[in-house]
Parts: C-alpha cells; structure tokens; sequence
C-alpha cells in the first residue's frame, strides 16, 4: 500500500507539472496566506500485528500573514476508518514566523496546538512544532518540505496503533493556474502511518 500510495503521489505530481497555466502567473514569492480543501487518504500499519488500515476522509487547512515575518495556521481532518466504525478529528491552530533565503525561497518555523478526538475514546490535547522550507521553483509550481513533531497525552497503545503522535515528514507540491487558484498533492510519512491528500487552495 505505501509503494502504491507514492507510486499515485509521483504520477499526480508529473501531471500537474505538465499541465498548462490558464492564465499569467505572476507571483514568485511562497505562498503563506491561503485556504484550501484536500481529500486524504492514509495507510496505517499497526506495530506488532499483522493488522493494516486504510482511512480516508477530507482535511481543510489554512494559514495568512499577520506580518512580514509571522503567519498563523490551522487544519481540520476528520479520516474514517475502513474496518472499524472509528473515526479521528484531528486541529491543529499555530503561530510562526518565516525568513526569506531569496525572493522565491524561505524557511519557516511554528508552534502550534493540537487537539485529537478518537471515536470511543477521549478527546486528548497537546503541542506541535513544524519546521521546513517552502520554494517557488518555477512561477506556477511551489514545493514545500516540512519536518514535524507530536507531542499529544495519549495512552500507549492509542498512540502506537494509530500513528497521531511523534515525528513525521511531509512533502507538497502545488501548481498554480493563476496567481489565487491551485491545485496539490502531498505525501506525508511518520512511523506508521503514510498519508496521501489531493485538494485545490485558494491564496490571497
């Protein structure tokens, strides 16, 4: 499942590359004032069983510039799993700041709240830290690698099956038909847990 799942990642990334721009695309700095809506889809390996669950659902997130140099975000997901009548509402609200290497680069940094709710289980709180790079290699096309960090008060055995918390890698590519409107994929992988989502955004 995770080689089929980076295998649809590269080609959906080829083919938006390839697609032409509707309009002039005119901006070449990052983008950190934007709503968009994804569909994910994630694949869950459970750690000593030979148990694998798929979960998929839709994830809204966004994030805007309060200044130069800092930006607020946020995201809401809500992935159903496939085998049992469980399901996960994950928030996420942070503040950071960016710093620009270039007029098309910079690298970024937050901190943020988090908040997970399992069905049949409580809901549980804590913290995120996010830090990456974000680039705009070619006018229409912005590529953004992020490292992250999970820290939420779960028990055990809640957090090791289902994968919420600890490090995680993700990256995301967007191609942009104008200067507001794009469209995206991103691979995100933690220990156990491989994340794929679709979606458009809007910047501003």
């Amino acid at each position: 499942m995770k080689k089929h799942l980076l295998a649809t990642a590269t080609i959906a990334a080829l083919a938006f590359t390839a697609s032409p721009a509707f309009a002039k695309v005119t901006d070449s700095a990052p983008d950190f004032s934007f709503v968009e809506a994804n569909f994910i889809k994630m694949d869950i390996d459970i750690p000593g069983e030979d148990i694998e669950l798929d979960a998929d659902g839709v994830e809204l997130k966004g994030a805007f510039e309060i200044s130069d140099k800092a930006f607020m975000h946020f995201s809401y997901a809500n992935p159903e799993l496939d085998i049992v009548d469980a399901g996960i509402d994950s928030y996420e609200v942070g503040i950071g700041a960016q710093h620009a290497l270039s007029a098309r680069t910079s690298v970024f940094g937050s901190v943020s709240y988090l908040r997970t709710e399992l069905d049949d289980f409580e809901s549980y709180n804590g913290f995120g830290l996010n830090a990456g790079v974000k680039s705009r290699i070619a006018s229409e096309i912005e590529l953004t690698g992020t490292l992250s960090y999970g820290d939420l008060d779960l028990e055990d055995e809640v957090d090791s099956d289902l994968g919420v918390d600890g490090l995680s890698a993700s990256v995301d590519m967007r191609y942009f038909f104008t200067n507001e409107f794009a469209v995206g994929i991103s691979y995100q992988l933690s220990e156990d847990t491989d994340t794929l989502s679709v979606g458009a955004r809007y910047s501003f």
